[in-house]
């Protein structure tokens, strides 16, 4: 990411997508885990394309703008974690929750009630959050204040790293609640509030 010309107050990150299930997942992004942002992401055709216009810069904090472009990365990069997620979700799966199943366990079985039996996956390469970090607080789109960069991107775009640790971390009760249930016993729980 590079803040060119100096002062500039909008950034557009790849959106390579028609229509179809890695559109709606970035429209999902927006109005998910980014939600508090959703006022400063614009997703706008272009002729037959689409690109997500990031707005204002001043109001993003410089990591969460970070974590928000790898995130739009995902339908590119780990296309699985798209199947996953509209797989569930076409299932009857919250969408909040089916991100987060899809994104730290691999999960993408056709059958959404069956228990999910492996351990979260090791997230250590180019990914908005790692297999530590809170489910809750990404099902919510809440970023942990400590671990937000102070800074916005327009005033510093050097600040934007650590980013996959603005969800916090998981907590035993979040893992206990989820560990041996399938994905739609999962989305009954409303971890979101279950947790909080």
């Amino acid at each position: 990411m590079q803040n060119e010309p100096p002062g500039a107050d909008t950034l557009i990150t790849a959106c390579p997508y028609r229509d179809g299930p890695k559109l709606e997942f970035i429209k999902y992004l927006a109005r998910g885990p980014y939600r508090s942002l959703q006022d400063h992401i614009k997703i706008e055709q272009v002729g037959e394309d689409y690109i997500v216009r990031c707005t204002d810069l001043k109001n993003w904090p410089a990591n969460v703008l970070f974590n928000f472009c790898i995130a739009t990365r995902i339908p590119i990069e780990e296309s699985y974690v798209v199947d996953g997620w509209t797989s569930m979700v076409k299932a009857g799966v919250c969408e909040h929750t089916a991100y987060a199943l899809a994104a730290y366990y691999n999960h993408y079985d056709d059958d959404p009630t069956k228990p999910i039996m492996a351990r979260p996956r090791a997230l250590t390469h180019h990914f908005p959050m790692d297999s530590s970090s809170s489910i809750h607080n990404l099902i919510t789109g809440t970023f942990v204040p400590n671990k937000v960069s102070q800074k916005s991107f327009h005033e510093s775009p050097s600040e934007v790293k650590p980013c996959n640790q603005i969800w916090g971390y998981s907590n035993l009760t979040e893992r206990t609640l989820i560990q041996g249930k399938s994905p739609i016993e999962i989305s009954a729980l409303n971890l979101g509030a279950a947790v909080g």
